[in-house]
């Protein structure tokens, strides 16, 4: 476990439940958005990809769905979580 490296400065159990609880909110996130391009037939290595260089013009994503209503809405939900916390594609991109 990688909190063990901590160790002097964490306490332990808080942060072994800390990273359970991010999993599991990681794993619900996940799992939601692949119900959502499932339907579409998507195919999520190319979304992905494209996800990563995303720059706010949609329509390459939405050129990989059959159905184009589910994708802008959560493509507009990422706009806004990308201006939140003040992500720019130049940065986005050295990931």
């Amino acid at each position: 476990m990688p909190a063990h490296g901590f160790s002097p400065i964490l306490d332990i159990k808080r942060s072994e439940r800390a990273l359970e609880v991010f999993g599991n909110m990681f794993t619900a996130k996940y799992t939601n958005l692949l119900d959502t391009l499932e339907p579409h037939n998507i195919d999520c290595t190319a979304f992905f990809r494209l996800l990563s260089r995303y720059n706010g013009t949609k329509t390459k994503l939405l050129a990989l769905s059959r159905d184009k209503t589910p994708l802008p809405k959560s493509l507009d939900n990422y706009d806004r979580r990308m201006a939140k916390e003040k992500v720019n594609i130049e940065m986005q991109n050295t990931y």
